[in-house]
């Protein structure tokens, strides 16, 4: 079945679980496509969320952050997409209860900061998917800047620690 998140072509109250992974920051009513998957959803049922979690000391959750911070320098009507304590708070509006987090996996990669770099400038790593070319090209060239003042070698890996977590909530 082929489907618009925003507007399911389902029957209220059809399923015992909504599984959204990697898609709530692609939707322009992201909060829209949360009440769907709660109509969907039978008394009790559960609304899992998944998401990846990166180590924020290491190379690449430290460049993660900086370029948030530079993306609000140069795009300060950019909102974040839907992430965090947002979404939380939407499905408590919508009359979900959260039961918190669960860690699915953890496994450990080697990162440099420069692999981390060509995954943003690949559009590899989700931070960049929703930026439009010009702004994600003119955040990667302050975030090069930033990461050759603070990094001796940009190809030095080191081992970062990630994670896919299940954020879960209950509907009443």
């Amino acid at each position: 079945m082929r489907g618009d998140i925003q507007a399911l072509p389902l029957a209220d109250a059809t399923f015992d679980a909504v599984l959204a992974v990697h898609v709530l920051h692609l939707v322009p009513d992201w909060r829209g496509a949360l009440a769907e998957a709660l109509r969907v959803l039978r008394p009790g049922g559960v609304f899992i969320m998944g998401r990846d979690w990166r180590e924020p000391g290491s190379c690449a959750g430290r460049l993660r952050g900086k370029l948030r911070e530079i993306l609000i320098t140069i795009r300060p009507d950019l909102k974040p997409p839907a992430a965090g304590a947002a979404v939380p708070q939407a499905l408590g509006k919508l009359g979900a209860s959260p039961e918190g987090e669960q860690v699915a996996a953890t496994w450990f990669s080697q990162e440099s900061p420069a692999s981390v770099l060509a995954e943003m400038a690949a559009r590899s790593d989700a931070e960049t998917w929703v930026l439009d070319d010009e702004t994600l090209a003119e955040a990667l060239e302050r975030l090069q800047v930033w990461a050759e003042e603070t990094y001796s070698d940009l190809s030095a890996p080191e081992t970062v620690e990630r994670r896919f977590v299940l954020s879960i909530a209950r509907k009443g």
